[in-house]
């Protein structure tokens, strides 16, 4: 089983822990289907014998989901190429963040080289940092100050010096600054409407031989990969609410929808309509 499927599997079982009766009563028993391009997802029959379908999609923005893995993995080769850090040296520094180039590949030849002038560069800038007046609160390393540092320079875009005292960070000092980006409520929203549109498109209101058929969406890789959908701006209830009015009366082949944020253990279960 691939672990798409596995992942799946396992998502499915805990939302049978948080909503055990989703289709009026309990299953007696369930499985996932043998291939996943059937449909449903899910096959079961209820404690009455009624037989029980799931169609299951997952909720995520796939487009920002390849930039973030993208970014982890240059930065992932990044630090295989640096190694074991070790203890700060430094006496102003507290930590660095580097700024990589988009989908910067550090060349076997370029390796030592890399890790060289990273070490002369960040050592240089703390014996400077006492006389620098402007620096007081961190020193950003970009352009023609990257320059005298050619390696760098061809896989970074900038290099962030962050200040400190005596007490520095005794592991894991070189690292990389948060995901950040612009988004708002559209960024994660859009992919659900879509989602649940091509869902009920796909499927129509042909007769599934199903007594009873689910729509359910899950939030869950997304909480990782993409933008938050709860913000002091918006929530899951408001993304909820949007999906009813999206929906309106057409579930197509589907008697029911939910959405079930599986973030952490019993989190919430949305019966959306």
């Amino acid at each position: 089983m691939s672990r798409k499927r596995e992942h799946e599997k396992a998502l499915f079982a805990a939302f049978l822990e948080a909503a055990p009766e989703f289709c009026g009563e309990r299953l007696a028993e369930w499985h996932q289907t043998e291939d996943e391009r059937d449909f449903p997802d899910i096959e079961g029959v209820s404690v009455t014998g009624r037989k029980i379908g799931v169609e299951i999609g997952e909720w995520l923005n796939e487009e920002e989901i390849q930039a973030a893995k993208r970014k982890e993995r240059v930065e992932a080769g990044i630090l295989d190429v640096i190694g074991d850090q070790g203890k700060n040296p430094t006496r102003h520094i507290e930590f660095v963040w580097l700024h990589p180039k988009s989908n910067a590949r550090i060349s076997s030849g370029d390796r030592t080289g890399f890790r060289d002038q990273l070490c002369a560069c960040i050592l240089e800038s703390d014996r400077r940092w006492p006389h620098e007046r402007f620096w007081k609160t961190g020193h950003q390393l970009s352009g023609d100050d990257l320059s005298v540092y050619p390696v760098l320079a061809k896989y970074l875009d900038a290099i962030k010096l962050w200040p400190g005292d005596e007490a520095q960070w005794e592991q894991n000092w070189i690292t990389f600054p948060m995901r950040a980006g612009a988004f708002d409520a559209d960024t994660m929203r859009r992919p659900l409407r879509q989602l649940v549109a091509e869902k009920i498109w796909h499927y129509g209101t042909t007769n599934t031989g199903f007594d009873d058929l689910s729509l359910l969406v899950i939030y869950n890789r997304a909480a990782i990969y993409n933008s938050p959908v709860e913000t002091p701006l918006h929530s899951y209830e408001d993304a909820v609410a949007e999906l009813k009015r999206v929906i309106g009366n057409n579930r197509g082949a589907f008697n029911r929808v939910f959405l079930y944020i599986a973030v952490r253990p019993g989190e919430q279960v949305f019966h959306v309509c």
